[in-house]
């Protein structure tokens, strides 16, 4: 009988683990596009996207990348969010569109497990001064990839800017462990929470670490965080 009972529990075991595979193998291939052009197109404009921060022309060569992926692959998920947050940076009023709700609502039906997808939402939930939504995504995305120090990061600024300074903290200087050499912009995060904390003296001190003064916490704006 016991013979039985263990044979029984190892079919169960083997059952649950290959429903489960098979799961995540589905997961996988509605996540990721099968149209290598559109992930080409994804690529080229997350480049462009990441340089906004020097010349806002930037933002706008990626938000054409990103509607050419669109174009081929429009249920893309990880490009339906990150183009609304890259038209941030020219429309401020992208994100009380009703299409841009349903963009960021399909992205997360097709996979809401993608870390990037969560923290754009968060992101974009911030803007709208929805904080409680804010963090909610952003500390999922950090759960799905706690080893990412760009998503700790940009995390860090939103936590911040949604008023958990604590947590904010414990990211950036996660991030900053991870990758000491992080770009310019990540000081500048750190100099952010440790502005909102009160900590002026922290604050001045990451300051002077900048090779590139970056934007100042009194005129931070939360878009610049995502």
């Amino acid at each position: 009988m016991f013979d039985q009972q263990g044979e029984m529990v190892a079919r169960i075991a083997i059952s649950i683990a290959q429903n489960t595979e098979a799961a995540e193998i589905s997961r996988v291939e509605r996540a990721l596009t099968a149209d290598m052009g559109a992930f080409d197109w994804y690529l080229r404009g997350l480049t462009e996207y990441r340089r906004a921060g020097l010349k806002i022309q930037h933002a706008r060569v990626a938000a054409q990348c990103f509607d050419t992926a669109l174009t081929l692959d429009p249920e893309f998920p990880r490009v339906l969010a990150t183009r609304l947050c890259c038209m941030s940076w020219f429309d401020s009023d992208i994100y009380f569109d009703s299409k841009s709700d349903r963009d960021l609502s399909l992205a997360l039906k097709i996979d809401d497990r993608d870390p990037e997808v969560h923290r754009m939402i968060g992101g974009i939930a911030a803007m709208k001064r929805q904080y409680e939504v804010a963090i909610h995504h952003v500390e999922r995305a950090v759960h799905l990839n706690s080893s990412d120090a760009y998503l700790l990061s940009t995390a860090a600024g939103v936590l911040a800017w949604s008023g958990e300074e604590r947590r904010a903290l414990e990211h950036i200087n996660r991030a900053l462990t991870l990758d000491p050499f992080l770009p310019v912009w990540a000081i500048d995060e750190q100099i952010f929470v440790l502005y909102t904390l009160g900590d002026y003296d922290g604050a001045l001190a990451a300051f002077r670490k900048l090779s590139i003064p970056a934007s100042t916490p009194s005129s931070r704006e939360v878009q610049h965080t995502f």
